[in-house]
């Protein structure tokens, strides 16, 4: 049987994770946090935030927002190393969006799962 590739998801991952990891720590430093602030902020290990730093691990949606809001970045420049010129309130709203959306996403997906049980 011929294997038919998800529209949803690329065959190959388009984000450099070593690229994205450097910037992250970049952007950590700049706001003169350390590895245990920012992993407390964001509710992960210390651990899985140096894996995400080096580029040897994937955050999670609800991660990747909670960061862009801490650190103020943008998804776009956080993932692909490109930016567009947003005002730092747009793109609060857009990761606050981007947030909620995954909640309601994800209770969602956990009542589903609760019910079938």
């Amino acid at each position: 049987m011929k294997s038919v590739n998800s529209p949803l998801k690329p065959p190959n991952d388009s984000v450099d994770y070593a690229a994205m990891g450097a910037r992250v720590r970049a952007a950590r430093r700049k706001h003169h946090y350390t590895q245990a602030d920012l992993s407390k902020m964001l509710h992960i290990s210390t651990s899985f935030l140096g894996h995400v730093e080096r580029g040897t691990r994937k955050m999670s949606v609800a991660t990747l927002c909670q960061l862009c809001m801490i650190l103020s970045l943008d998804a776009n420049y956080l993932l692909f190393g490109k930016c567009q010129s947003l005002p730092v309130q747009e793109r609060q709203l857009v990761a606050d969006q981007l947030y909620q959306l995954w909640s309601s996403v994800s209770n969602n997906e956990f009542l589903e799962e609760d019910a079938r049980s």
